[in-house]
């Protein structure tokens, strides 16, 4: 499912804004961190782990535990 997003400038950046519903969607807010790649011409967005682990470390020991 395409979605059109704006680049809009900020001072001397470019920001990328994202629509409410795609964060709502994605379960992110304007304090979420991500991380950025790069494949081939293709810009992928994803969670940062670091947020996403320290959130989740228990439920992870408990997996690791079965």
């Amino acid at each position: 499912m395409p979605i059109t997003a704006k680049l809009t400038r900020i001072g001397d950046d470019v920001a990328l804004v994202l629509e409410k519903p795609l964060l709502d969607h994605l379960g992110l807010d304007e304090n979420s961190e991500v991380e950025l790649s790069i494949d081939e011409r293709v810009l992928v967005i994803t969670p940062a782990m670091d947020k996403i682990a320290r959130k989740y470390a228990g439920v992870f020991r408990r997996l690791s535990k079965s």
